[in-house]
């Protein structure tokens, strides 16, 4: 029989008197506790010098520990590891964020091509988006007849005997729209998106506003008088111009997706 050394049961005394009263003794008692099943887990709890490893049989400091870190002990990250790891990585994967979002000039241009669907124009329809240094839009517009001015009192064709009788004197472009209508005190300083290149009309315009940059879509009407005369103010006031190159050659609008995948 392996006895124990007195300072590894005396924390329990009162314990092991109550459930063995009639032990008188301290070599009884001893005795008592080393073949008591019941009794020597309760006395290795108190042993943490391990003294209590001679006992025969399974280690019940070992089994102990095992019973605290399932249920939540000091060694629970140890035991739980594999599933943090887990949990870690497929959060990761929920997380992350998406490849396919807009880019800031295709989100520019594409707000020109939104807004020039407000348009009564049935063959252009044109949309202008103006956005400051910090890529905040501060002004949009589309090609229309003026403000007061009946869409349907004003001609839309294209050609006519009489050049009164076409749009061209009273449609007002998408850039001028875009310049009047800006939420800022002004436009100094910013770059426009426009689907055409500017009319020499509208180039005027740019240049009063302050505006150091036209980026447009399309260059259609390169050779026209109109255009050619444009280039050169530029030119002269060293606003630069440049074609859009997309990333993508659409862009869908579908109401319906907010309402598909996961939610928010």
């Amino acid at each position: 029989m392996t006895s124990l050394p007195a300072a590894s049961v005396v924390a329990r005394t009162d314990l092991a008197m109550s459930r063995s009263p009639a032990v008188a003794g301290d070599a009884d008692f001893l005795e008592h506790l080393t073949q008591s099943p019941v009794m020597v887990p309760m006395v290795v709890q108190n042993d943490p010098a391990g003294l209590a490893k001679g006992l025969p049989g399974k280690n019940p400091v070992s089994d102990l520990d095992r019973n605290r870190s399932e249920e939540g002990g000091n060694n629970t990250r140890a035991l739980c590891q594999p599933e943090v790891e887990e949990c870690r990585l497929e959060n990761e994967t929920i997380c992350k964020k998406r490849d396919d979002y807009l880019e800031w000039p295709e989100y520019f241009m594409a707000v020109a091509f939104l807004s020039a669907q407000r348009s009564k124009d049935p063959s252009s329809q044109v949309g202008a988006c103006i956005v400051n240094p910090e890529n905040k839009i501060v002004g949009i517009g589309y090609n229309g007849m003026p403000n007061g001015c009946s869409d349907d009192a004003l001609p839309w064709g294209r050609t006519a005997s009489d050049k009164l009788d076409t749009k061209y004197p009273y449609v007002c472009h998408a850039e001028l729209n875009a310049i009047m209508n800006k939420n800022s005190a002004d436009v100094k300083g910013c770059r426009m998106y426009v689907a055409l290149f500017p009319c020499n009309e509208c180039a005027k315009l740019i240049i009063q506003a302050g505006i150091k940059e036209v980026i447009f879509m399309s260059d259609k009407y390169h050779d026209k008088l109109e255009m050619v005369a444009a280039r050169r103010l530029f030119d002269l006031t060293r606003i630069t111009y440049r074609k859009f190159i997309p990333k993508r050659r659409q862009i869908v609008i579908d109401f319906d997706s907010i309402n598909s995948g996961s939610q928010a």
